[in-house]
């Protein structure tokens, strides 16, 4: 047994060692950004080329190549055509794949979604691939050719000239920190001043939450003066419209608080004026909302009353970020929302932080749940379904106790969370649990290690 477990061990580490890119001997240290459209319904997607763009930079991780994290709603691969070798991955979702799931996709509906990925400019050329994952959350290839960077027509446009940036909080090398750009929408040229201080108020909740905290000067913040023409951003809801810059707007999907832009290209043009890893858009609104997307952006309004222990801007702009850094799912299960079976019964989510819980005994989170800790995990669901209120929690049996707790990810039945209460459950900004800090500073590692 031992020689076997110690043969499973080296062929493990082989496989790592199979996956290490020497990035300097496949790459420039400079991105291209190539933006596409993905148009189709709910069961269909095509992908199409719009343009690529050339940025003198890379703000990934070097040693970081091929993600081998498997979230995600689509992946992209980059082979060498050369050697054949896998030579860059990353996981991402999309709004396109969001709106798979409305009513309208499932109707047959076609639409178009303007979408971008950075990777590293390759020195030769090489394979893309596409994929996405189908509904048994299987990653099904979707779309690939071959593309040469000497023959490619790529854009070298500086923005710089138009948009002005300024280093909030900086640690250095952006290839090895976590580099976030922090855009406004909505601000005018007058309220400047107002959207520095927002950035500053809630880059302040960030790091004093773990597990940022610990992990600051892991970090590099920027932020960009684009103001818009008008102040505010669109409320179809209220009649409200607002010529801002990258029209963001609520009532997407159809959900009053759900705050969303299809204007990507604009978005990526204005933070391409610093190196980026995130983006983070504040919106000039006293209207609760935002949103979330893994990899793409995150979204929050600005009402919060400074020097206030607890605000519920607080709480979107820590919960939004959780989604589009950590990957991680909403953990709440009665709340509104526009989706169809954005889970698939008897399907196990992709997320970190739920589970359908198809086979107990091998729970993604199973090393931080103590033996004494029955799976799934008991709680008086029935009374807080009846009279939701977070701070009953505590008196639960389990409380404190990492476990399975059904109700989660927009489902009462079928999905578990790990944790009675977090960030990603409730409205509060006490913390996250520990299954969703430990897939953030896996994230934090993945960009910075």
């Amino acid at each position: 047994m031992k020689k076997m477990l110690l043969f499973v061990n080296i062929l493990f580490f082989c496989c790592l060692q199979g996956q290490t890119v020497n990035f300097d001997e496949f790459f420039e240290h400079s991105t291209l950004r190539i933006d596409y459209f993905q148009t189709g319904d709910r069961d269909t997607e095509i992908i199409s080329f719009d343009q690529f763009y050339l940025y003198p930079y890379w703000s990934g991780n070097p040693s970081s190549l091929v993600d081998d994290m498997n979230l995600g709603q689509h992946k992209v691969e980059i082979y060498d055509s050369l050697s054949g070798k896998l030579i860059f991955s990353k996981g991402y979702s999309s709004i396109f794949a969001e709106w798979q799931t409305t009513d309208e996709a499932v109707r047959g509906y076609y639409r178009s979604f303007s979408a971008s990925i950075l990777i590293p400019l390759p020195k030769n050329s090489f394979k893309i691939v596409f994929y996405s994952r189908n509904r048994m959350n299987q990653f099904v290839e979707v779309f690939s050719t071959y593309l040469n960077p000497s023959r490619m027509r790529i854009r070298e446009e500086n923005l710089n000239r138009v948009y002005k940036s300024k280093r909030f909080w900086y640690n250095g090398n952006p290839e090895k920190h976590v580099d976030i750009v922090i855009l406004p929408e909505g601000y005018t040229k007058k309220e400047m001043k107002k959207f520095r201080s927002d950035v500053k108020h809630f880059i302040h909740v960030m790091f004093s939450l773990s597990p940022y905290r610990k992990n600051r000067e892991k970090f590099n913040i920027y932020y960009v003066i684009a103001p818009s023409p008008e102040s505010g951003i669109d409320i179809p809801e209220d009649g409200k419209y607002s010529q801002s810059l990258f029209d963001f707007s609520y009532g997407s999907f159809g959900i009053s608080r759900y705050v969303l832009s299809f204007n990507n290209k604009m978005i990526r043009d204005v933070a391409s004026v610093v190196p980026y890893d995130q983006i983070y858009v504040i919106v000039n609104s006293p209207k609760y909302g935002g949103g979330g997307i893994f990899n793409l952006y995150a979204v929050c309004y600005n009402k919060y009353a400074p020097g206030k222990s607890s605000n519920l801007a607080d709480y979107v702009f820590l919960h939004e970020f959780g989604h589009t850094f950590g990957g991680l799912a909403d953990e709440y299960y009665s709340s509104k929302v526009a989706y169809n079976e954005f889970y698939p019964p008897g399907v196990e989510p992709w997320e970190p932080n739920i589970t359908a819980l198809l086979v107990p005994e091998n729970l993604k989170w199973k090393h931080l749940v103590e033996e004494t800790t029955p799976i799934p995990t008991p709680w008086e669901k029935a009374r807080y379904d009846s009279a939701p209120d977070p701070a009953r929690l505590r008196n639960e049996r389990y409380w404190g106790k990492v476990g399975a707790f059904e109700g989660a990810g927009y489902s009462s039945k079928g999905l578990y969370r790990p944790y009675l209460d977090c960030i990603m459950f409730s409205r509060n900004t006490e913390g996250f649990c520990p299954v969703c800090r430990e897939a953030i500073q896996r994230m934090i590692d993945y960009y910075t290690k």
